[in-house]
C-alpha cells in the first residue's frame, strides 16, 4: 500500500488542547515541509484557525488515500477517523483543488481516486500590489501528450 506520507498537522482537539494563537500553530507545524497541502508559511499564516482546520482535515484524507487504487468513502472515514460531515467537507475541498475524482459506476459505495498531489503555491504580485497564489499540483499518472500538445 502506497501512502502519500505524513504532512497533516494535528487539530487542537487531537493535539491535547485548544490553541488559537499563531505561535501555537507554528509550534505544531514545525517547518514548511510539514504544512498541509504544500502551503508556504507566508500563506499559512494568513488563514484563520477554522481555515487551517479545514486544510488539516483535507491533508489527513490525502495521507490516508492509496495512490494506485480508488478508495471508498467508508474506508476513508474509518482510516481518518473523521466525522462524515468533516470528511465530506475535506473531500469537497480536495475536489475543488482538482486533487481527487469521484466515481459511482457500479451502484456500490462511492469511491474516490487520487488524481494529483499538491506540489507548491506560488505567490505572484499583481499590478494592483496584491499577492495572489497559484496552486501547482502534480498528476498521479503523467498524461501522455505529444510535444505539439504541450504549451
Amino acid at each position: 500500500m502506497h501512502m502519500l506520507g505524513p504532512r497533516s498537522v494535528r487539530s487542537p482537539s487531537q493535539s491535547g488542547g485548544p490553541s488559537d494563537s499563531r505561535s501555537g500553530d507554528l509550534e505544531r507545524v514545525g517547518s514548511e515541509k510539514n504544512l498541509p497541502l504544500a502551503f508556504p508559511m507566508a500563506r499559512w499564516l494568513s488563514f484563520d484557525v477554522e481555515e487551517r482546520s479545514r486544510f488539516n482535515r483535507a491533508q489527513l484524507v490525502l495521507d490516508a488515500m492509496e495512490t494506485s487504487v480508488p478508495n471508498t468513502v467508508g474506508a476513508l472515514a474509518r482510516d481518518t477517523g473523521l466525522e462524515h460531515q468533516d470528511l465530506g467537507e475535506a473531500l469537497a475541498l480536495l475536489e475543488d483543488l482538482a486533487l481527487v475524482e469521484f466515481a459511482d459506476d457500479d451502484g456500490s459505495e462511492l469511491s474516490v481516486s487520487l488524481v494529483a498531489t499538491p506540489e507548491e503555491h506560488i505567490g505572484v504580485r499583481f499590478p494592483d500590489g496584491r499577492v495572489r497564489w497559484i496552486f501547482i499540483s502534480r498528476p498521479v499518472v503523467e498524461p501522455d501528450l505529444s510535444r505539439e500538445e504541450l504549451n
